[in-house]
């Protein structure tokens, strides 16, 4: 049997869950409180994520960065969301006699204090989703991008650059100044992307001919020291064994 206590606590969850609504569309509406309360922090999850994709902290035991950007993203996100949309937007709305004006109405306090705090926690709840489910799908898009273009062997060339990046950093002024003089003298290019590009890429191709060069020479001693200023013997390098 239902008592007469019964309605009225239904009709006060029933103003909770419109003011929840009005929470919502209040909230979403206002696209600067929207983007820099719940796209902020997702636009530095992306742009951490990517730089600093692959690499490790050494001070923390060797976790992957993404492991700690995550997590932290999505506290910082779950902080601005609950101090903004909380207790900042609360202090404004009193500052305007908003807060006054809703005594005057059939809304009970606790109610609309309720349906303040059920309309955070929708946007923490989404926030945390949609923060995971980009570090999971980042995850995954990046294992199978390696994944694919290990085995199509496509990206040697980059590899190449990579394990011989010492040579890059050490011989690629010269000809990058070279051609950057070359491009801007002549006027071949009109464009200054097209010149970064052109600039960068002949820089690291430089860099590897003069090395080839050097290594024809003889004259490896300019990339590489030699034996007799070693300090230490140097490490052999592990190999990898094929599995018997």
């Amino acid at each position: 049997m239902i008592t007469a206590q019964a309605y009225p606590l239904k009709r006060d969850l029933g103003l909770v869950g419109w003011q929840i609504r009005y929470e919502q569309r209040a909230f979403w509406r206002n696209r600067g409180r929207g983007v820099f309360t719940f796209a902020f922090p997702l636009m530095f999850l992306v742009i951490f994520a990517s730089l600093f994709n692959g690499q490790h902290m050494s001070g923390r035991g060797g976790i992957p960065y993404n492991d700690f950007f995550v997590p932290g993203i999505l506290a910082y996100g779950v902080i601005t969301t609950t101090f903004v949309n909380m207790a900042i937007s609360t202090a404004i709305l009193r500052d305007e006699g908003v807060l006054k004006r809703m005594q005057g109405t059939p809304l009970p306090r606790w109610a609309y204090v309720a349906g303040r705090i059920g309309s955070t926690i929708v946007i923490v709840g989404a926030m945390t989703v949609v923060t995971l489910a980009l570090g999971l799908a980042g995850a995954i898009a990046i294992i199978t991008t390696a994944t694919l273009l290990a085995r199509a062997h496509l990206l040697r060339g980059l590899r190449f650059c990579g394990e011989h990046s010492i040579v890059i950093y050490l011989a690629f002024f010269l000809p990058m100044a070279s051609t950057r003089a070359l491009l801007f003298k002549t006027g071949l290019i009109p464009d200054v992307g097209a010149i970064s590009l052109v600039v960068t890429i002949a820089g690291v191709l430089g860099a590897l001919a003069i090395w080839r060069l050097a290594l024809m020479a003889k004259a490896d001693f300019l990339f590489e020291r030699p034996d007799a200023f070693w300090i230490a013997p140097k490490k052999i390098a592990p190999r990898l064994q094929a599995a018997e």
